[in-house]
């Protein structure tokens, strides 16, 4: 039976999506959860107009994103990380980081999951990440430390007792 997709359904389908569905999964998961409707011509058509108009918009957001990612690969990105005196961070950096850093910086969000490190960052010094088509220097610099202050006691001192 034919069935259109209201929501994305891991491993089945994507929202707007027209598929072919056997009816127990139609009638026991995808009708009670509101995730599919069946197909009739009528609603063919209004999910290939709202499907192109989705992509639409998608390709001019990408399109937006991107330029943006442009100018900030032009910049660099820059992480400060602790770290010990031979260089090596006491923490990787990951996608999830980067993606904090380039929010902070320029209000986009992208996804972990588009961000590609080549090798695990690991260390300070100048490492290339790629979003898409982009790729972006990102500069791994040694934080500073700032020494803890030390509480000056108040009051008596205990005194051993024999």
């Amino acid at each position: 039976m034919k069935i259109i997709l209201i929501q994305d359904v891991a491993g089945f389908g994507n929202k707007n999506e027209i598929r072919e569905a056997k009816l127990g999964y139609w009638r026991n998961f995808l009708l009670p959860r509101k995730l599919a409707v069946l197909a009739t011509p009528e609603l063919i058509k209004k999910a290939e107009e709202l499907k192109k108009e989705e992509f639409e918009k998608k390709s001019h957001e990408d399109a937006k994103i991107e330029q943006a990612l442009k100018q900030l690969g032009e910049k660099g990105l820059s992480i400060s990380c602790q770290s010990d005196e031979k260089g090596s961070l006491f923490a990787g950096i990951g996608a999830e980081e980067i993606s904090e850093k380039i929010k902070e910086k320029s209000g986009l969000e992208i996804l972990p999951k588009k961000i590609k490190i080549k090798k695990p960052i690991k260390e300070i010094g100048s490492h290339e990440v790629e979003i898409g088509e982009v790729v972006l220097k990102v500069e791994v610099l040694k934080e500073e430390k700032q020494k803890p202050k030390r509480k000056q006691s108040v009051g008596k001192k205990k005194e051993k007792t024999a």
